[in-house]
């Protein structure tokens, strides 16, 4: 049995590539569940697991209770190339006017060549799981030479489409048919420019980062995080509530936080930046 071949630990100054050869001689007692918090893939960022080794070679493997079964290494195979379709890339998202009591969201359209297509194009996002919400704009409301950014409502969804009216199918070079939103389980963005942080994104010491979730955060004390509630908002059933976030010290609790998120902590020191 092949084993994952993107698997990293703990080393106590940051998350370090290790085979399972390396990770049985630490672990020579059988197996390591992916709910000890481990081993972690690098490619998707969940927990993986190191088999006992009594039927096959000791290896790492995904669990079957994962989230998401979407890690290449899980669906291509170990060694495997990985590649992405223009329509793959994903497109920015922000989140905007912040206050005590309210937020909203904004999609970022990415430079496309749309001067030369129909007065009539039009684009529509539309939020999964909202039938009878849509957003709608015409042609003349892109910037032709940047990128535009469009309102898309204060209610965090996971997922949008995006449909063209008019339009041509040269776009969805440009524009994917599908737009990743906010996780309910928890979305990080820069807390200046609002920017929704890219997966594997690095978050680093000192600096302040909005948090946003569904529910509360059900975590124990975090001696080496801040963690400030700045607003809550209801949607039907949906309590979201929006965090600042920051880490003081460059550990493994403070790391172990942000990986929750799909995030990586550094430590470049803030006095360093320009």
């Amino acid at each position: 049995m092949a084993s994952l071949t993107h698997v990293c630990m703990w080393s106590g100054n940051g998350w370090t590539q290790i085979t399972a050869e390396q990770a049985a001689k630490l672990h020579p007692g059988g197996t390591v569940s992916a709910h000890s918090g481990l081993f972690m893939c690098e490619l998707c960022g969940q927990y993986v697991s190191l088999t006992d080794g009594h039927v096959q070679t000791r290896h790492f493997r995904h669990s079957a209770y994962e989230k998401s079964k979407n890690c290449p290494e899980r669906t291509l195979g170990p060694g495997n190339s990985i590649s992405y379709s223009p329509q793959e890339h994903d497109l920015p998202i922000r989140i905007m006017d912040v206050s005590s009591s309210s937020f909203r969201f904004e999609v970022g359209l990415i430079r496309a060549p749309v001067g030369s297509l129909s007065e009539d194009l039009r684009i529509a996002i539309k939020p999964k799981g909202a039938l009878d919400v849509s957003y709608v704009f015409a042609k003349e409301r892109l910037n032709y030479d940047s990128i535009t950014y469009l309102p898309i409502g204060e209610r965090p969804f996971e997922k949008y489409t995006l449909d063209l009216i008019n339009g041509s199918d040269k776009l969805r070079e440009f524009w994917p048919i599908e737009i990743k939103g906010v996780d309910p389980e928890g979305t990080l963005f820069e807390k200046g420019s609002g920017k929704k942080l890219t997966y594997d994104a690095d978050v680093e010491i000192g600096q302040e980062y909005y948090l946003l979730k569904r529910g509360d955060i059900y975590k124990r004390s975090q001696s080496s995080m801040r963690i400030q509630e700045v607003s809550r908002m209801q949607f039907g059933w949906e309590t979201w509530i929006l965090y600042v976030v920051s880490a003081s010290t460059f550990n493994e609790e403070a790391a172990r936080f942000y990986l929750d998120f799909h995030c990586r902590l550094t430590e470049y020191p803030v006095s360093l930046q320009p």
